[in-house]
C-alpha cells in the first residue's frame, strides 16, 4: 500500500521538476523576460572609403521625384566608419511566435518624396504592417518573400493605408514597380532578438538565453557577417563587428 501510495506522489514530483526546467528557458508571459537571460550590446563599423552613392534615373512624374535617385546604401556616421542600418540578430533559436508577446505598436512603409521610409526595417512574424502614401502621386508597393508575394497594392494620393499581418519570418523586399529606383527591405523574425543599428552604429538587444549563440550583421550591400558568442546569464557582453 505504501509502495501504491509513493508513485503517483514521485510521477507527479518530475513532472513538476521537468515544467520547471522547461520554462527556466522560455519567456515569461507576464513580464516578456527570459529566465537566465543576458544582453548583448556593440557596434558595427566598416572598413575603408564609403563608395560612390548609386545614381539612377528617374523617368516618370519627374515633377515631383526629380531627374534622379541618388541611393546611398552605406550610412556611415564617423571617421571610425561606424554604420547605420546593419540588422543584428540571434540565429539558431526555436520559433517563439506564440511564446513572446508581439509588441503592440504596428510597422509603417511610407511612400514618401519618391522613396521608402523606412528603407530598411525590422518587425516579428504577427506583427501588423501599414503602408501607406504621402506622396501627390501614384505608388505601386510591391512586397516580395522570395518569390513569393506578401502584397502588391497601387495606392492612390490620399488613400487609405493599407494594413496586413506579417506571416513569414526572413527577409522582405519592397519595391514600387511604378517607380523602379523605389527600393527597401523589412527583416521578420520570430524572436524578438534583434536590432538594428543606430545612426552611431551601435546596437542593443535583451533577454537572450544564456549560452552560445551564432550572431549574423546583415547589410544590403555589404552582405553578412557572423560571430558565435557566449551569452551570460543575467550580464552583459560585447561585441563588435567590422566589414573589410
Amino acid at each position: 500500500m505504501l509502495s501504491q501510495a509513493v508513485r503517483p506522489f514521485k510521477r507527479d514530483w518530475l513532472m513538476r521538476v521537468l515544467f520547471i526546467l522547461l520554462c527556466s528557458g522560455l519567456p515569461s508571459l507576464g513580464e516578456g523576460e527570459m529566465a537566465f537571460a543576458g544582453t548583448l550590446e556593440g557596434t558595427v563599423h566598416y572598413l575603408g572609403v564609403p563608395p560612390a552613392p548609386r545614381v539612377m534615373p528617374v523617368t516618370r512624374d519627374q515633377d515631383r521625384c526629380g531627374t534622379e535617385a541618388i541611393i546611398q546604401t552605406l550610412q556611415i556616421h564617423d571617421a571610425h566608419g561606424a554604420l547605420r542600418d546593419a540588422v543584428v540578430s540571434v540565429e539558431g533559436l526555436p520559433d517563439m511566435h506564440d511564446a513572446v508577446p508581439l509588441e503592440t505598436t504596428e510597422r509603417s512603409v511610407l511612400n514618401m518624396r519618391c522613396a521608402f521610409s523606412p528603407r530598411i526595417g525590422t518587425a516579428r512574424k504577427g506583427q501588423d504592417i501599414e503602408i501607406r502614401n504621402e506622396d501627390p502621386i501614384l505608388h505601386n508597393t510591391h512586397i516580395k518573400y522570395g518569390k513569393r508575394t506578401f502584397l502588391n497594392v497601387a495606392q492612390v494620393p490620399g488613400g487609405k493605408p493599407i494594413v496586413k499581418r506579417l506571416k513569414w519570418s526572413g527577409l522582405h523586399d519592397i519595391r514600387c514597380d511604378k517607380h523602379v529606383f523605389m527600393e527597401g527591405s523589412i527583416h521578420v523574425f520570430s524572436h524578438p532578438f534583434y536590432a538594428q543599428t543606430t545612426q552611431t552604429g551601435t546596437f542593443h538587444i535583451t533577454g537572450i538565453p544564456a549560452g552560445k549563440h551564432p550572431i549574423h550583421v546583415w547589410h544590403e550591400t555589404l552582405g553578412v557577417l557572423e560571430q558565435v558568442v557566449t551569452i551570460p546569464e543575467n550580464g552583459t557582453v560585447r561585441v563588435d563587428f567590422a566589414y573589410p
